[in-house]
């Protein structure tokens, strides 16, 4: 399929991120405290700084420098963030730092409206299931449930289902009590469960009733002056892998949302150089993405696009796409099959990350088939089932 509009071509665009700024104020020593208070004070310099903080805030040393840039990011950073913060979520064993990252990633989305996409549920995720430090869990819930998370995904991501195991030699104890009764001392390849966590746990030391496979149960401090003493091999690289080949494979068993997509011609069937209308309806207000694939051309995000921005449909409403009188003409071109899906979810979702689509009157889309794929079946598998459907149809071009 071809697509054609009036004006100018699509323009690529380039960005340049500019590292190392800091001139005079800049020390040798890159986690200087005043090197980052120049930084977090130069907020009208953007991206030009955004760099060199992420830096402090992923390899400092210093646990307090990498809370102050990553609380300092999230005052003033925008989407571009997420990646670098999630880094610090996966790999950082202060709580505190977590925890200033995970305020961040709340301060951002709630101060710039942004939609919940795969970055924001997976850095989210992996705080609720993996953090040794209980509030920061409940605060990754409570972000979790707003944004309509699975029940299902949230029962089975639990913080007890991983297996642990010591960073060194771990006493065991017979109550949460450094002066409690030892009872056996763990070697790093010793694997063991949590049971429970104690009451008073707080950012800088927790302990935790566990169990072993042969059966020996009791305390152990897993987190110590504020340093974490235990770790999992089960966190994985993302909460949710998806194995699916192709868009027509995502699907949602559990549909409630009622959802239509139809071709202006019967028989999905045109010859090369025929206009191509699509046309989309669903039974309850929902935002919707169509996409198109063909093996020739790649993937297309078809609506929203630059005459249609909006991507609200309303109840009962049928959507013409392109919209009457658009500069926007589909055209059926190399004779083939070509894969066509609708994504519907109840409120607005991020189905591709601006890291993802190429800016035009339509977007490409940059990664490939099963790629593209797995990105969106992993995204929806974290919402509710009643929140999102979708519809697939293949329309043929012959000569």
């Amino acid at each position: 399929m071809k697509f054609c509009r009036a004006g100018a071509a699509l323009a690529g665009v380039s960005v340049l991120l500019m590292l190392g700024l800091g001139g005079a104020q800049a020390a040798d020593d890159p986690c200087a405290p005043k090197r980052l208070d120049w930084m977090l004070d130069q907020e009208k310099c953007g991206d030009l700084v955004f760099a060199d903080v992420a830096e402090i805030m992923l390899t400092c040393d210093d646990a307090q420098m990498r809370l102050r840039a990553a609380a300092g990011l999230g005052r003033f950073r925008g989407p571009e963030v997420f990646a670098s913060l999630y880094r610090v979520l996966e790999g950082d064993r202060s709580p505190l730092v977590r925890e200033a990252a995970l305020n961040a990633h709340a301060a951002i989305m709630r101060r710039m409206s942004l939609m919940p996409g795969r970055e924001t549920m997976e850095a989210c995720f992996l705080v609720y299931q993996f953090d040794r430090y209980r509030p920061n869990r409940d605060r990754a819930r409570e972000l979790l449930e707003r944004f309509e998370a699975s029940p299902q995904m949230l029962a089975q991501r639990s913080y007890v289902s991983a297996r642990y195991r010591p960073l060194a030699q771990l006493q065991v104890r017979a109550s949460a009590d450094s002066k409690s009764a030892l009872i056996a001392t763990l070697q790093p390849a010793d694997a063991f469960a949590i049971a429970d966590e104690f009451h008073a746990n707080d950012q800088r030391t927790c302990w935790f009733a566990i169990e072993t496979p042969a059966g020996l149960k009791g305390w152990v401090c897993g987190l110590q002056d504020g340093r974490e003493q235990i770790a999992t091999d089960d966190v994985p690289p993302r909460p949710f892998v998806s194995t699916v080949e192709s868009l027509a494979e995502v699907a949602n068993p559990a549909q409630s949302l009622k959802l239509e997509l139809r071709t202006g011609k019967k028989g999905d069937t045109f010859r090369p150089g025929e206009e191509i209308v699509f046309f989309v309806k669903a039974a309850q207000d929902c935002y919707v993405t169509l996409i198109y694939f063909s093996p020739q051309s790649g993937g297309y995000m078809l609506f929203p696009n630059r005459d249609q921005s909006d991507a609200l449909v309303r109840a009962g409403t049928e959507v013409r796409i392109p919209a009457e009188g658009s500069s926007l003409n589909f055209k059926a071109s190399t004779p083939g099959v070509e894969e066509i899906s609708v994504i519907a979810t109840r409120f607005p979702v991020e189905i591709f990350p601006d890291e993802e689509v190429e800016p035009g009157a339509v977007r490409a889309i940059k990664t490939g088939r099963r790629e593209m794929a797995r990105g969106i079946d992993r995204l929806l598998r974290y919402f509710k089932t009643d929140a999102w459907a979708t519809v697939h149809r293949t329309i043929q071009t012959k000569e």
